[in-house]
Parts: structure tokens; C-alpha cells; sequence
């Protein structure tokens, strides 16, 4: 297991949809603050202005978890801080994993712009998806591969696709959120 101490702990912020915020907090609260694997950047909840630059958005950050509900790919506000997330910025862009929720078995539709920079099989990608995990020492590489990736990486990154301009059509229940 790979000794995560104080100074090497990354600064992780979340994307997630709204809806999802307490199953975000319990993860969190198992993996931040028991474990003391990450220190917690959360988003703000008021509305994301698409001015605001990477820093504003993703403040001290240098990974970002995108908590991958049901609805998850659906949301505009989660499109505009993995777009964030992967621009270039002092220190590179930020590492990106893709947690699904244990509620979701494995499957899951991933918003548009995680699916343009994975693929399953984790070779030639920048990011990585992985259903939530169970033990530290997984969890623990996952964070330590996601920011060595920031350097290793980064000319993987695919981030041309168009910013949406709103919330798009949920594949599963079939409305705007």
C-alpha cells in the first residue's frame, strides 16, 4: 500500500450530479476524512459561469473525481469542470478518475467528454473509470496513477469537443434535469 502522508496527499475536487451530493459526502467522509487518502475541493452549488477560468473553478485542485450517477452525463455544469480540469494550467492539467457508484453494478452512461479521453481497456487514455472501491490500497494507486498521469499523460488529452450550452437529455429517464 502506498503511504500517502500529509504533503503528498492530493487536493481533489468533485463533479458530480446535484442530486448525488450525499452519496459524494459519505464518500468523502470514508475516503478524505477516515482514510485520509485526499483533501476535499467541493464545487460550489450556484451556477457555473463558463467565464471563470480553471483556477477560479477548480481552486487548488490537482485531480479531479467525477462521481458517475445515474444522471451524471446529462449535466452541464459537470461538462464545464472536466473541460476545466483538463486544460492546461500551472502545473498541468488536473488527473481525472471516474468513480461509478456501487448502486450502478459496473454500468453506467459516462459524460460525453470522460468517454472521449477513456476506453476500457486503460491503454492510450488519459482518464480512468473504476466502480467505487473497497479497499484503501486500490483506491490509493488509482489517486497516485491519476496524478502521475498529469505528466505522463497529458498529450492523451481530448478535450475538443464543444462545451454544452445546457443540461443535455438523460439517457435513462429521458428528460431534461
Amino acid at each position: 500500500m502506498r503511504d500517502v502522508s500529509e504533503e503528498s496527499k492530493p487536493f481533489v475536487y468533485f463533479s458530480f450530479d446535484p442530486k448525488d451530493q450525499r452519496q459524494v459526502e459519505r464518500f468523502i467522509k470514508k475516503w478524505g476524512d477516515k482514510e485520509e487518502l485526499f483533501q476535499p475541493v467541493l464545487p460550489r452549488l450556484e451556477s457555473l459561469d463558463t467565464g471563470e477560468t480553471s483556477k477560479d473553478l477548480l481552486g487548488d485542485s490537482t485531480l479531479t473525481i467525477v462521481m458517475i450517477g445515474t444522471c451524471t452525463h446529462s449535466y452541464r455544469s459537470v461538462d464545464l469542470e472536466i473541460k476545466h480540469s483538463l486544460e492546461a494550467r500551472e502545473g498541468g492539467p488536473n488527473g481525472v478518475l471516474a468513480i461509478l457508484f456501487h448502486s450502478l453494478k459496473g454500468s453506467a452512461h459516462l459524460p460525453q467528454r470522460v468517454q472521449d479521453n477513456w476506453n476500457e481497456t486503460h491503454t492510450s487514455c488519459y482518464v480512468r473509470c473504476y466502480s467505487e472501491p473497497n479497499v484503501s490500497a486500490k483506491f490509493a494507486d488509482w489517486l497516485f496513477d491519476a496524478q502521475r498521469a498529469r505528466v505522463k499523460r497529458a498529450h492523451l488529452i481530448n478535450n475538443d469537443r464543444e462545451l454544452m450550452k445546457k443540461n443535455d437529455h438523460c439517457r435513462i429517464c429521458k428528460v431534461v434535469h
